[in-house]
């Protein structure tokens, strides 16, 4: 999908401020176009044709005629990578510094620009092979390189101890590319070689990263005190509820424990958007807290970890119910969705649907009930584990009517019951007459039996004792 904000203007010749992309645009042209999102669910990738290449210490924009430079860098060194630009940037391209280039020297740099300037030219080439045929299918000019190079490219630096890399041909990407673009990382780079053989463990047990993937997949993150998070994720948002869990305090009151869970709640969930790779809007659900200063305290503590996370975000104000609101970019396929699959059986909605009420209470009684009682003499604890077995799960139990469809006792209309009849005689007396024996079909004693209608005579008043002729008036 390629929306008319995303088309370069510029380019085209059309700078007023009445343009419509049906003027730069017209079905059969051949456009230079770049994937800025990829395809999410139902939605498909976004394009732009506002081309740019990202390098090590910044961003080439081809054809733009301005330079930007990270805030999050001092103004001394802002400075000093302004001139810096003036030297080594084309005049027909633009760049953004990235906050990794703060202390780079100036060879780096120009290095860094030179290699994406021959990349552009590179895609204009194949671009104009392209246009001279006829229309056809997209064809990909050029690709983001491997997933190792990228990780290697915006992560790994000077702030890393090391490296270990697994695999012989992952050794041999990421050794020539730290070799070409960082030379002095090459002495953090460690190739793991198992000392089993082929049988040994691989590096991602080693080192438990198999656990910490299990962890951040989970749907409650445990906090250091004893408190949960629980996150879910919907269609339209992203949901996380903070509870209290184990966490009861050291002495202090109750306003102080959840001011401490909320605080070492808002560090985690920061942390936890990071290693989902978790975007779009997320709405969390903070335990209330009585003092305005704590609140505040919170929401502050939230944005500063906020600070540290590279991804644009935006945090909006608290809403009337006392959930914060932020909104994360959403840069790809998050780490739940990249290991899943919808369920086949309930669609990704979490449950199973029955035509009829489900009863799991008697499952579990009738489970009891057929346990052996404790009486019966001594017993080998050697014999009871050799004859253990694993209690089966617990299986729903639909209920299944007693009443044919569409008969459902609630809406049958029910027959009087009996009247009970005595004789005041004194010398014989009848007894009652029982009424019948309730069953099933028996409706419950507080029922309502139906009157018979209304009619003329039984809803005019009569007069009673305590009402009086009304006096002729004279």
């Amino acid at each position: 999908m390629l929306y008319a904000g995303e088309v370069n203007w510029e380019a085209a010749g059309l700078g007023g401020s009445n343009r419509k992309i049906e003027q730069a645009l017209k079905p059969g042209d051949y456009v230079v176009v770049q994937v800025s999102k990829d395809p999410v669910g139902h939605k498909g990738a976004r394009l732009t044709t506002q081309v740019s290449l990202a390098g090590r210490y910044l961003v080439y924009v081809p054809g733009a005629s301005s330079t930007g430079i990270s805030r999050k860098l001092p103004d001394t060194e802002r400075q000093r990578l302004k001139e810096i630009l003036k030297e080594v940037v084309p005049s027909d391209a633009g760049v953004i510094i990235r906050t990794a280039s703060e202390g780079v020297k100036e060879e780096d740099i120009r290095s860094d620009v030179e290699r994406l300037q021959q990349r552009w030219t590179e895609i204009e080439a194949k671009a104009a092979e392209v246009t001279g045929k006829k229309a056809g299918a997209a064809v990909a000019l050029y690709e983001e390189p491997d997933v190792l190079v990228k990780v290697i490219r915006d992560l790994f630096n000077e702030d890393f101890s090391g490296l270990i890399v697994s695999g012989d041909e992952a050794w041999d990407t990421i050794n020539s590319y730290v070799n070409t673009v960082a030379p002095d990382l090459v002495g953090r780079l460690t190739k793991y070689e198992p000392a089993g053989g082929a049988d040994a463990p691989d590096v991602f047990a080693v080192h438990r990263i198999d656990e910490q993937l299990a962890k951040a997949m989970d749907r409650k993150v445990w906090l250091p005190s004893g408190g949960t998070l629980v996150i879910d994720r919907t269609e339209a948002m992203t949901v996380v509820d903070v509870n209290t869990g184990k966490f009861t305090g050291a002495g202090g009151n109750l306003e102080q424990t959840v001011t401490r869970n909320n605080l070492e709640a808002a560090e985690e969930i920061v942390r936890q958007l990071r290693l989902r790779d978790i975007g779009g809007i997320v709405v969390i659900d903070f335990i209330d807290m009585v003092l305005e200063s704590n609140r505040d305290l919170v929401l502050r503590r939230l944005t500063e970890a906020l600070g540290r996370d590279r991804t644009r975000h935006q945090v909006s104000e608290v809403t009337s119910l006392g959930l914060v609101q932020l909104t994360r970019k959403r840069l790809g396929t998050g780490l739940v969705e990249a290991f899943s699959t919808s369920c086949t059986h309930c669609g990704g909605r979490g449950i199973v649907l029955h035509g009829d009420p489900v009863d799991t209470a008697s499952s579990s009684n009738a489970g009891r009930k057929s346990e052996p009682s404790g009486g019966g003499g001594r017993r080998s604890k050697r014999g009871k584990r050799g004859n253990a077995r694993p209690e089966p799960e617990e299986v729903p139990v639909v209920k299944v009517p007693d009443h044919p469809a569409g008969e459902h006792p609630m809406f049958k209309r029910w027959p009087r019951p009996t009247a009970v009849t005595t004789t005041t005689s004194r010398s014989t007396r009848t007894p009652p007459t029982r009424l019948p024996t309730p069953t099933s079909r028996t409706p419950p004693s507080w029922w309502a039996w139906p009157t018979d209608p209304p009619t003329a005579s039984s809803t005019r008043r009569t007069p009673t004792r305590s009402m009086r002729p009304m006096r002729p008036t004279t």
